[in-house]
């Protein structure tokens, strides 16, 4: 039979490795919060020990709730536990619902935060609708095309190819397509959908079999 005194050895290792680094859990916004463009607010996080684990500086993007990539918010330390979120005039925010995304070192999926709605944006659908109107009026035979609205529609960013620090920074791609909503970071929107959770499938492992197996040895 194995030591007690081992086995208890075993679990304060155990309990050490999984708490080494911590995760990150957003706080704010919550359901119901509301920014304003042009207003300054705050992004909040907290640490635990619970997954999913977070290591190193976090990266905040901004997204359409379910949709597209628009701009990094900026990368921060973990310990800061809270970010200045300043949604510019000049951005076009393509929704009515948005969310956040914390990008990690060690994840290659992102920790989503509660859907929130951002006052004093133009609904994307009003931009559909000029693109559409000035593609109607362009003759077939037409050589010149109104450049209006596809400077609108080119000042949609697309994902940032690395993190920066720098706050809110959009990226400046010129065209935009259909296949722009389909980019790589959107992949990432597995993370809400159901299936095994391995990082929760761990941390029962540790902190609930584990711990019965130690109990169940020391009976016997």
């Amino acid at each position: 039979m194995v030591p007690s005194s081992l086995l208890f050895v075993a679990v304060i290792c155990l309990l050490n490795m999984r708490l080494a680094s911590a995760a990150v859990w957003p706080t704010k916004p919550v359901q119901g919060t509301k920014y304003t463009v042009g207003k300054c607010g705050m992004i909040e996080w907290k640490n635990t020990p619970n997954a999913p684990r977070c290591e190193g500086p976090v990266v905040i993007d901004l997204h359409v709730a379910n949709g597209p990539y628009l701009a990094t918010v900026g990368e921060y330390d973990l310990s800061d536990k809270k970010a200045e979120f300043c949604p510019p005039d000049d951005l076009h925010y393509r929704g009515s619902k948005y969310v956040f995304l914390f990008y990690c070192n060690n994840s290659p999926k992102p920790v989503y935060t509660h859907d929130f709605t951002i006052r004093g944006t133009t609904p994307f659908s009003k931009y559909s609708a000029a693109f559409a109107n000035n593609t109607e009026a362009m003759s077939p035979g037409s050589t010149s095309i109104s450049t209006s609205s596809t400077t609108t529609l080119s000042q949609f960013s697309q994902p940032a190819s690395s993190s920066t620090s720098s706050p809110f920074l959009a990226s400046t791609t010129s065209t935009v397509s259909a296949d722009s909503f389909d980019d790589n970071r959107r992949n990432y929107n597995s993370a809400r959908k159901n299936g095994i959770d391995m990082e929760k499938l761990k941390f029962r492992l540790v902190f609930i079999a584990w711990p019965a197996l130690v109990g169940i040895s020391m009976a016997l």
